[in-house]
């Protein structure tokens, strides 16, 4: 593990403290990070570190290894918050939150009862048919050749197969998304990071937009009769919040063969 250059280092951080990780570099890289880096830093990190590069744009912030000390602080929405943590909305010169994933207590409560019904183990075993028809077309493009590149052709399209569908959205957009998704999270330069990200939410938006004027059988109507505190509707940025958090939540799930990982 390589240490962080001194004058990176904030005065209340102790410089033993504070590291740069290969972990968080944002490359591609040829072994699997299950079996090297992420067992490296549990070998060699204490129970708190601050990483330098943690974030996009090599932005530092503090990183627990232990079970204990994450749940203790998940726990304590008082001296610790989850608000705008991914900096999504924040990089576009927005502040709505990623729902409900970046929400608090006691917001994310309510947030969590209006999702769990749609998420049933009932819901999730009536869409089998349709996860097994598209994961055989992805198939049926390169059985006959006898190898594939898997990555390329099968575990990044598949699960953003299946969130269009989901939010009914149409498939010609794979290309697009695919395109946003490595330069959302897959890059170290926050100016490109922050212009995918503008992209992607003008696109929700103008989707939000026509199902408000016209709504339709998917789940992005459905959530205009989510209930929050009170009883209220969600409002546009609520949203338009979880509609992001269903796409980056695909995108984020795409990577899985080694020698193209980029965490």
């Amino acid at each position: 593990m390589a240490s962080a250059p001194t004058q990176e280092i904030p005065p209340h951080v102790p410089a033993e403290l504070a590291k740069w990780l290969p972990y968080f570099a944002r490359e591609e890289v040829k072994d699997c990070p299950q079996e090297t880096l992420i067992p490296e830093m549990h070998r060699t990190l204490g129970p708190i570190t601050y990483v330098t590069n943690i974030f996009p744009g090599d932005k530092p912030g503090w990183l627990l290894t232990g079970y204990d000390d994450t749940m203790a602080m998940l726990r304590d929405p008082d001296n610790f918050t989850k608000n705008g943590m991914g900096q999504w909305s924040q990089s576009i010169g927005a502040d709505w939150l990623v729902v409900p994933t970046e929400v608090d207590p006691p917001m994310h409560s309510f947030y969590r009862k209006a999702l769990n019904p749609q998420f049933s183990p009932q819901k999730m075993a009536a869409m089998k048919d349709e996860l097994r028809r598209r994961a055989s077309d992805l198939i049926k493009a390169f059985k006959d050749l006898g190898h594939c590149d898997f990555v390329n052709e099968f575990s990044e399209r598949y699960p953003i197969f299946i969130v269009l569908d989901l939010l009914g959205l149409p498939q010609e957009r794979m290309d697009e998304f695919l395109a946003w998704e490595k330069e959302m999270l897959h890059t170290n330069d926050w100016e490109v990071r922050s212009n995918a990200v503008r992209q992607v939410v003008a696109y929700l938006q103008s989707e939000i937009d026509a199902r408000r004027r016209q709504p339709q059988d998917d789940y992005i109507t459905r959530i205009f009769e989510f209930e929050a505190e009170d009883g209220r509707k969600w409002n546009n940025e609520e949203v338009l919040g979880l509609s992001t958090a269903e796409q980056k939540s695909a995108m984020g799930r795409r990577k899985t063969r080694p020698s193209s990982y980029t965490p």
